[in-house]
């Protein structure tokens, strides 16, 4: 029986340790509710499958021991895990589990004197319950916000307890284990209401029907029963051969009235209850079998002992494709980035691409005061971040620190400069070719004006900038190279590069405190050096530069 298979190997001493498998078995199984994801538990892991593709998404170690128990909290995007030394004590793990990214540790509660077997949430979300080896019933209250509050543990059960259901209107809890019984507890009084002790052996799995009218229960003894609350001559309790091996398994099918069952003969099954009856079953999977949980209105995912889950269709009984839980989950990797060009003090939104880039986090710290927040995952293949530069930055070259959802440190580049590349605009932009006097202004705040220059061969030009009207604004000039690449920059004025073969760049102009406003016009002379300034201007729109004759030569 699978039962003892599993206590044999929860509960073995260390004299009797065993290497550990290479394929870890499929102890308990979540399902995400939109049908996307499914938590694995196993010995040593816990692992997050895509269903889709199968790929595993993130494994979270667990030390504590093996995760025998899952229960999914979507309204407070919480997972919660079983967990223990068997024998010794259990734990109760909560795990943040967002919609999109990766799943957290968030807090350990102990409590349980052994390993937990099986959680439950509360129809309405308020209660968790947890059983297991040490024959208690545990009840933690959930509040938002709050971590779970244990309440006083229900106690009758004899021996270990693993079945374990809410009823529809949260007021009732059924258990069962070890000692062959059916226990129906009264959750508002905290006592027991009824035990069903006709079963000839072991229990596994229990169900409510929709109506709350009847517990179903599966076990050992390869029978569905179906008990009413109270048993009367009108409302018999109904049995039905089930399996030709012990019920290890038992989940409400997508279908009303339906009730999906897994046997340890490697089969799955659709019962209609009410009374029960046999619907049909599925060709038998390829390996020993573990556990079972709903993926939607007509799957199942069935856990196996050697690390596989198999999709199942219910409708026609076939198996559908195989996930396997000990992959190992694909790396948060971010493909070829260009630096981002960043000015002091402005921000810059960079799109990132890659494989797992859902688990993208940022670093703690990151360099020279740069913020950094990176957008909500939409996929795993694309993220958005944003880079804000403090005013004071030195221009250069930085690294942003980030990480993959597995830990592993990760930087793109980020080059502070005193501005902008060029861009497809200035490139379109006829360059001045002739000495000209320029009018402009700085209305925005960090505004660049830029200007392309081609000096002819043979000639050495300068640059010289003046506020107009006269006012206490700090101008300040840069010079680019062909390839963008800053090569001068000054206060007010600056001698252009002289090459035999001619010079071609742009200069750009900007208020040396990255501020704009009415008062920040300008008046730019460019020619051959000495530039001879303060002469009536040429007018040029810095915003689209369109060359005319010059009114100033040389």
């Amino acid at each position: 029986m699978i039962e003892l298979i599993l206590l044999a190997f929860l509960h073995q001493g260390p004299s009797q340790a065993k290497p550990a498998p290479t394929r870890p078995a499929v102890l308990s199984l979540a399902v995400e509710k939109s049908g996307s994801r499914l938590f694995v538990g196993m010995a040593d892991r816990l692992a997050v499958l895509d269903t889709g593709s199968g790929k595993v998404l993130q494994t979270i170690p667990f030390k504590e021991g093996p995760v025998t128990a899952l229960a999914l909290d979507a309204g407070r995007k919480q997972l919660y895990a079983g967990t223990g030394v068997a024998g010794e004590s259990g734990f109760l793990v909560v795990l943040e589990c967002p919609d999109a990214g990766p799943v957290k540790e968030k807090a350990k509660l102990s409590g349980p004197k052994d390993l937990l077997a099986n959680l439950a949430l509360s129809p309405d979300g308020k209660i968790l319950a947890g059983v297991g080896y040490d024959r208690l019933v545990h009840l933690w209250d959930l509040q938002e916000g709050k971590q779970p509050s244990a309440r006083a543990p229900l106690k009758d059960h004899s021996d270990w307890v693993r079945a374990l259901a809410f009823s529809p209107d949260n007021q009732l809890l059924a258990t069962g284990g070890g000692d062959r019984s059916v226990k129906v507890w009264d959750l508002n009084q905290g006592k027991l209401k009824e035990s069903f002790n006709d079963a000839t052996d072991v229990m596994h799995c229990a169900l409510w029907t929709e109506n709350g009218a009847f517990v179903i229960s599966g076990g050992a003894d390869r029978t569905l029963r179906q008990r009413p609350l109270a048993s009367t001559d009108v409302t018999p309790v109904q049995s039905l051969f089930g399996h030709s091996k012990a019920i290890v398994g038992m989940v409400r099918g997508g279908a009303p009235g339906t009730v999906v069952t897994l046997g340890e003969d490697r089969v799955v099954k659709v019962f209609r209850h009410s009374p029960l009856a046999l619907v049909h079953a599925s060709e038998p999977l390829p390996g020993p079998v573990t556990c079972l949980a709903l993926l939607g209105k007509d799957e199942v995912a069935v856990g196996g002992r050697e690390g596989t889950i198999h999709v199942v269709q219910l409708a026609s009984g076939k198996v559908l494709r195989a996930l396997a839980a000990n992959a190992q989950p694909a790396q948060t990797e971010i493909g070829k980035v260009d630096p981002a060009h960043v000015l002091p003090g402005q921000t810059a939104t960079l799109r990132l691409t890659g494989q797992r880039l859902d688990g993208l986090q940022a670093g703690q710290t990151q360099p020279d005061g740069i913020k950094i927040a990176l957008a909500a995952p939409s996929g795993t293949e694309s993220r958005e971040i944003r880079i804000e530069v403090p005013p004071l930055a030195i221009p250069g070259r930085r690294e942003i620190r980030l990480s993959g959802g597995e830990g592993k440190p990760l930087t793109i580049p980020v080059e502070v400069t005193l501005s902008s590349p060029l861009d497809e605009a200035v490139a379109k932009q006829a360059p001045l070719e002739k000495a000209a006097t320029i009018s402009g202004d700085l209305g925005r705040a960090g505004e660049v004006d830029r200007f392309q220059v081609r000096i002819p061969a043979g000639e050495q030009w300068g640059v010289l900038v003046r506020p107009t009207p006269p006012t206490n604004w700090q101008a300040h000039l840069e010079v680019l190279n062909d390839r963008g690449d800053l090569i001068l920059a000054g206060a007010d004025q600056l001698i252009l590069p002289y090459s035999p073969q001619g010079f071609r760049g742009t200069v750009l102009i900007r208020d040396r405190e990255f501020s704009g406003g009415k008062d920040r016009s300008y008046r730019l002379h460019l020619g051959a050096f000495p530039v001879l300034a303060d002469l009536v201007p040429r007018v040029v729109s810095p915003e689209k530069p369109t060359p005319t004759p010059p009114l100033l030569a040389g």
